[in-house]
């Protein structure tokens, strides 16, 4: 008959044991290096006096140059004023806004949304008021206005859809 020593089963087991530690160790460092970063570092928290909302400012976007600059919104909306781009253009196409005041524009349609100051295709009017890229159904875009002036903008892509913010003195 097989007979096993009970010290070789001891040393078996103790074996088995470091193995098992090792594969644990090795699953969990696997885990924590290969996991990706949270998104929590790249949300800023704004609050004002009536309510707080989250921008999200991370992804492929630049920093502005100059106070005002676009803010990509990434399924979060800024504070202040609300426009719809649906499929038969910007909704309101016309809005006013006060100094430092920030408009989203949210894409409703089944096209490609890219806000960007006229005129088409330089967008200089207004340097900085550039989306920079196309987002579909659901992408948001965001900008801060800190010139005074009546602003022409348009959808980069399909320029015929146009809009005007106007911004005043607070």
């Amino acid at each position: 008959m097989f007979k096993i020593k009970v010290k070789e089963v001891i040393f078996l087991n103790k074996k088995l044991l470091v193995i098992g530690v090792l594969i644990v160790l090795i699953i969990v460092l696997a885990v924590v290096t290969f996991k990706k970063p949270s998104n929590e570092s790249n949300i800023y928290n704004q609050e004002s006096s009536d309510s707080s909302a989250e921008i999200n400012i991370g992804g492929n976007n630049r920093l502005p140059e100059e106070i005002g600059q676009a803010i990509q919104s990434e399924g979060r909306f800024a504070q202040g004023k609300l426009i719809e781009y649906r499929d038969s253009g910007f909704s309101p196409a016309q809005i006013s806004v006060k100094l430092g005041e920030s408009v989203t524009w949210i894409n409703q349609s089944g096209k490609s949304m890219w806000v960007a100051s006229a005129d088409h295709p330089e967008h200089k009017q207004y340097p900085g008021f550039d989306q920079l890229q196309a987002v579909e159904n659901g992408g948001q875009y965001s900008f801060n206005f800190q010139k005074e002036g009546s602003w022409n903008y348009h959808n980069h892509s399909n320029p015929v859809h146009t809009g005007i913010v106007v911004v005043s003195a607070k």
